[in-house]
């Protein structure tokens, strides 16, 4: 009985300390100032008030609380990405759609020119890839960064150009078949191959370019993939005149545009490579990148 009393006596005073400025200031008393455990107390009451029980969101941050950004605040948070890969440089811009979906657009490039020798032959080589890309990344776990990116590749750059020059007195073979570059007009080739403008790709990767955390800005998108551009174009020519030598062993020399055996030879080497080739159907995508969201 004496417990219940001390608890009734110590309610009614924090009941009479509690509402005694709001009585006070209703009968127009002077307003005092508020102490130091009054003034955590109102600065509790406003952070409820604010944010329900949760407290600002800077509390809640500081708190380690992560808060969301509000779907209708989307559109005005994109991310950027700058990457290097197998691609090129590339610029991807990304949106958020959903919860779990993004929509991601880019492109890449990247050209290469160079010189070398080749069992003594002098080769020019120029080399582009890159191209446009738009798609969907697609986060099929909640708490991960793990995305499946389904893309569509388009304006697709890939193409190399080759030059060599086959130097007096050199051998080529085409077929099991030599032929040796004279001095007076030497062998001299091109090759050229190209894919289809678009194609179809997937890829799998790593990384968030639009976090949907308020203080999260920074990512470090990884992405590894390929798209198929089907069956690519090779062309291989050459011009020049070339000695071979004869089933009765002599030795003829002719424009090799106009031999009727080095076209021969010549478009068998170029279907055997254009097979070779076939395998380059699937290009592949590799690139590490660095993201900012706004």
């Amino acid at each position: 009985m004496r417990f219940w009393c001390v608890r009734c006596v110590l309610v009614g005073l924090g009941m009479c300390v509690g509402l005694w400025p709001a009585r006070a200031q209703g009968y127009g008393a002077v307003e005092l100032p508020p102490g130091p455990s009054e003034g955590v107390a109102a600065s509790a009451v406003e952070r409820s008030a604010t944010d329900g029980a949760g407290g600002t969101q800077d509390d809640r941050k500081f708190r380690g609380q992560v808060t969301q950004l509000p779907l209708y605040d989307w559109w005005r948070h994109p991310g950027v990405s700058v990457s290097l890969g197998i691609n090129g440089v590339g610029v991807d811009v990304a949106e958020a759609l959903r919860q779990s979906i993004n929509v991601r657009v880019g492109a890449e490039f990247l050209r290469y020119t160079g010189q070398f020798t080749a069992e003594g032959a002098q080769v020019d080589v120029n080399l582009r890839l890159g191209g446009g890309h738009a798609g969907v990344d697609v986060f099929p776990f909640r708490r991960s960064n793990f995305r499946i990116s389904p893309q569509l590749r388009f304006g697709i750059l890939t193409r190399g150009i080759g030059n060599v020059l086959i130097p007096p007195g050199e051998v080529v073979s085409f077929s099991g078949v030599d032929y040796t570059s004279t001095s007076y007009d030497p062998l001299r080739g091109s090759a050229y191959f190209n894919t289809r403008k678009i194609a179809p790709g997937i890829a799998f990767g790593w990384g968030n370019l639009v976090p949907r955390e308020r203080y999260k800005h920074w990512s470090f998108p990884t992405e590894l993939g390929f798209y198929y551009v089907g069956q690519p174009n090779l062309q291989v020519n050459f011009m020049g005149t070339a000695c071979s030598t004869e089933p009765n062993g002599g030795i003829s020399c002719d424009d090799v545009t106009k031999d009727p055996g080095f076209q021969s030879d010549l478009t068998k080497f170029i279907q055997r490579n254009r097979h070779n080739v076939s395998y380059g159907s699937l290009f592949p995508v590799l690139s590490f990148g660095v993201g900012y969201r706004f």
